[in-house]
């Protein structure tokens, strides 16, 4: 294990107009003047409430162990075309001096609903909005993502040989095994396969060029689960909470041009199409964060692989 005391990494003008403890707000500063320098499109800077104490570890790249001997500010930076290191910086509290630490994937922190946002870029890719709300908590979905897999709906009227066809005509996908099934959704769902693993950014490139087929009623990401169903996914229905305010939920539905399918006294099942603001997970988590349904998720789908 290495043992870091004092390093001088990156110096800033204004270091001397510092105070001798540097506050939030200056660690802050210090990290976004460090990302205008930065030539990798970037996705997220997040950062922790609280200084770390000295004696906590970060694990390197290298798979080395770096213990820190004196209190610092974390901040967490995601990449948009790096799928496999992360990059941390460490703000030490005495001066501001600045520390970039790139680490391997399973060193990215799982629990990014307790840390704070300090900044999305305008190209950020979507691994940050991979989320639903439980509970009225953020559950992060994107350590889960299937880089290779997407579900994609197709018509009921088309005929099995035209998705086959349809697929294969893309170039975009390993057909070995598109098998197509309903599962009662009304559609023919078909989990297609990418030669290689692709990032969040690059599968919603993807999906938007399947949206451009009219046989293609939508597409969505598709996640690990465990138990007999191996893949969790969601077609273009979200369900929200039956909160007596059905006003309400017709002008948010207006608004995102998403469209009420039925209700019961517990709650109103809503729907998505290819020229709603966003996805049946986006507009779920939309309806939720407008602060008039107690809850809203997709109709979340469960299948093999």
């Amino acid at each position: 294990m290495k043992r870091i005391f004092l390093l001088t990494f990156v110096p800033f003008i204004f270091h001397a107009a510092l105070s001798a403890q540097i506050t939030q707000e200056q660690a802050d500063t210090i990290v976004l003047q460090r990302m205008t320098k930065e030539t990798r499109p970037w996705c997220m800077i997040y950062g922790q409430d609280t200084v770390q104490p000295s004696g906590t570890t970060i694990k390197t790249a290298k798979n080395e162990t770096l213990e820190f001997g004196y209190p610092y500010w974390l901040y967490y930076v995601g990449y948009i075309e790096d799928t496999d290191e992360h990059t941390y910086f460490v703000i030490r509290e005495s001066d501001g001096n600045l520390l970039v630490i790139n680490t391997k994937n399973d060193t990215c922190p799982n629990n990014l609903e307790t840390w704070r946002l300090l900044s999305d870029a305008s190209e950020c890719d979507c691994t940050s909005k991979l989320f639903r709300y439980l509970s009225g908590n953020k559950q992060f979905l994107y350590s889960r993502l299937i880089g290779d897999c997407l579900l994609v709906g197709f018509d009921n009227q088309v005929l099995d040989g035209d998705i086959k066809d349809y697929i294969n005509q893309t170039g975009l996908f390993d057909t070995v095994n598109n098998n197509i099934f309903d599962v009662g959704t009304g559609f023919k769902l078909v989990l297609v396969n990418t030669v290689v693993p692709k990032t969040c950014f690059q599968l919603s490139e993807i999906i938007s060029l399947l949206y451009e087929s009219p046989i293609v009623v939508f597409a969505s990401f598709t996640f690990e689960t465990s138990g007999t169903w191996n893949t969790l996914s969601y077609t273009t229905d979200f369900i929200v909470s039956n909160d007596n305010n059905l006003s309400d939920l017709q002008a948010i539905a207006i608004e995102t041009n998403t469209y009420i399918k039925s209700y019961n006294s517990y709650h109103y099942i809503l729907s998505v199409d290819k020229n709603s603001n966003g996805d049946a997970l986006q507009m779920a988590n939309y309806f939720y964060e407008t602060g008039k349904f107690s809850y809203a998720e997709p109709d979340f789908l469960m299948t093999n692989r």
